[in-house]
């Protein structure tokens, strides 16, 4: 089993506002790279769990990678939709600052992660 945080979230480097979801597939791409080079991993056993937005990305990185045998989320969202339903009150109370968002929440998110999201349904996939 391994465990990984994406870039700029966690333990891991980097900021998370600069993170896009594709950058977080590409993450999970170079975590199972890492896995599939070691001996003592069962190739055709690999399966990955994704948790909140890690969930979506793990059934995107499934949809693309036949190294993924099975895919387990927990709270992920199917569709971004509501998402876009409340674009304008999401945005509103954030500052953009540059090509960030500083969220009410206190978290920054990059311009392209909101329109990557904006554009993407799993159900779709």
């Amino acid at each position: 089993m391994v465990r990984f945080d994406f870039y700029g979230s966690g333990e891991s480097e980097g900021e998370f506002s600069e993170a896009t979801f594709t950058s977080e597939v590409e993450d999970l791409g170079s975590m199972l790279d890492y896995v599939s080079e070691r001996p003592d991993v069962d190739h055709g056993r690999i399966g990955v769990l994704g948790l909140s937005m890690g969930g979506a990305v793990s059934i995107v990185r499934a949809s693309r990678d036949p190294r993924i045998r099975f895919v387990c989320t927990w709270s992920a969202p199917g569709n971004f939709m509501l998402l876009s339903r409340h674009a304008e009150e999401i945005i509103a109370p954030s500052r953009l600052v540059g090509e960030y968002l500083d969220l009410p929440s206190g978290f920054r998110v990059s311009v392209k992660m909101f329109q990557e999201l904006l554009n993407l349904s799993l159900i779709h996939i």
